[in-house]
């Protein structure tokens, strides 16, 4: 009777070393945070920051996990990065501008809201392409100094239900069909 026993304690405790196992296993897979791509994105963009002689935000390139940077916020079950908001990153200065480069967005898949807003962003819109973010809603470039004409491209957008492109040195319409 008493071997019984310990085999009914021994299967307990196996199937709790292997409950733990897995939890472990499975917590370790998603302590990364967001996808490669976007993480090395996100390294790019604090560079283009540091290298303009702003700072970027404090939490930004500590720990691979992206996800828990500030102004970075991702979809809970794929960790993929669903919004950024990098709206007023930088202090009002008359003579610093940031040449950012757009095309480091086209690594966000499903990014849905983008802010960026109130940077000093100078250059050419026409040169944006962010046609790969199909499941944009809210575009937000309010603020800058941002030149030449609208890009029709915009238009393609069939997700986006916000843009704000005010206070820029923009020229032409984008008309809603």
């Amino acid at each position: 009777m008493r071997n019984c026993y310990y085999f009914v304690t021994y299967s307990r405790l196996e199937i709790l070393l292997w409950t733990s196992l897995i939890v472990v296993l499975c917590n370790s897979n998603s302590s990364f945070g967001c996808p490669l791509e976007e993480y090395e994105a996100l390294l790019e963009l604090r560079s283009s920051l540091l290298h303009n002689n702003y700072t970027s935000p404090p939490t930004w390139g500590r720990g691979r996990d992206c996800c828990l940077w500030k102004r970075v916020i991702c979809n809970n079950s794929t960790k993929q990065v669903s919004k950024l908001m990098l709206s007023w990153l930088v202090e009002y200065d008359q003579f610093k501008q940031w040449q950012l480069n757009f095309n480091i967005f086209s690594s966000f898949h499903e990014l849905r809201q983008l802010n960026l807003s109130g940077n000093h962003i100078i250059g050419s819109l026409s040169q944006m392409d962010i046609s790969r973010l199909r499941k944009l809603k809210i575009l937000d470039l309010s603020d800058n100094m941002l030149t030449e004409t609208i890009p029709l491209s915009l238009k393609n957008l069939s997700s986006l239900n916000i843009l704000n492109l005010g206070s820029n040195q923009l020229n032409g319409t984008l008309n809603k069909e």
